[in-house]
């Protein structure tokens, strides 16, 4: 069979009809989600829950001494940092990764300002295709 070329007349509109999916300028959504690895920096937005457990865990490891003391002094543990409002963006790392699919969770460590971390187990990547944060998620960060 030989095909007849296609007329350089013809309408463009007819090749570029919507799909399903697409956005208002005409392109399909790309999916900027990645597949957690080990190792890996994202981005977690926190929620009001962790802002409450950050407080308590760092009053409680103010309260806390070490019932051994070293050369007749006594050690305090302390843990010190600036504080978080719901919403805000923390660094952390993946330190455990629970599948091969971009809808695998994974542990997360958080990287706090100031002298401890918090760790966060089976959380889920941002349910957005563009990546966008949503609370208690983690997120790939944008390119600088």
């Amino acid at each position: 069979m030989i095909e007849e070329p296609v007329s350089a007349e013809a309408p463009v509109s007819e090749a570029t009809d919507s799909m399903p999916g697409e956005t208002p300028e005409g392109r399909m959504p790309v999916d900027h989600r990645i597949v957690p690895s080990v190792g890996r920096i994202v981005h977690y937005q926190m929620t009001s829950y962790d802002c409450t457990m950050l407080k308590e865990q760092r009053a409680s490891l103010e309260l806390k001494t070490d019932p051994k003391s070293i050369g007749g002094f006594s050690t305090k543990l302390a843990a010190e940092g600036n504080g978080y409002k719901e919403g805000e963006i923390v660094a952390a790392v993946i330190v455990r990764t629970w599948g091969d699919s971009v809808e695998s969770s994974c542990n997360l460590q958080l990287l706090l300002d100031g002298n401890d971390s918090m760790w966060k187990t089976s959380v889920s990547q941002t349910s957005h295709p563009d990546n966008a944060p949503e609370f208690g998620r983690w997120s790939v960060p944008p390119r600088a």
